[in-house]
């Protein structure tokens, strides 16, 4: 389904967080503490700059169409967010070690493919149904 609206800005959104996932996950297990560190850093900056605001965006959907995705999808797509902002908030600090910064990008990779193919045709759908 072609991407619209609300959806179309955030499917747009995704490339740069594929970037990260790319770049993250191919973090070379012994790389040197200069490299992990400024991985730690792509990553908080990228959490303050937009996904942060991406993930308010997301949940602002579903509670505006609550029934637009089974329990089971809205329940991992939350959790998702938490895992994803908690280890945001640990590269913050520096504390993602090489072994992190691969789990992260994976886990964000992971996590776009499951909303672009799982979840946001049902979600431009209720968008669409509920502004017409």
């Amino acid at each position: 389904m072609p991407r619209r609206g609300d959806i179309l800005a955030l499917s747009r959104e995704h490339h740069a967080a594929l970037i990260l996932a790319r770049d993250a996950s191919h973090l070379s297990p012994d790389a040197p503490r200069a490299d992990v560190m400024a991985m730690n850093q792509r990553i908080a900056g990228y959490w303050h700059d937009a996904m942060a605001a991406h993930f308010r965006h997301e949940e602002a959907l579903l509670v505006r169409h609550p029934r637009a995705l089974p329990t089971a999808y809205v329940v991992q797509l939350l959790d998702e967010h938490r895992v994803l902002a908690a280890m945001s908030v640990r590269a913050g600090s520096g504390r993602l070690g090489a072994a992190s910064v691969r789990d992260f990008g994976q886990r964000l990779a992971a996590h776009v493919r499951f909303e672009e193919r799982e979840c946001f045709d049902a979600l431009q759908t209720a968008s669409e149904a509920g502004s017409a």
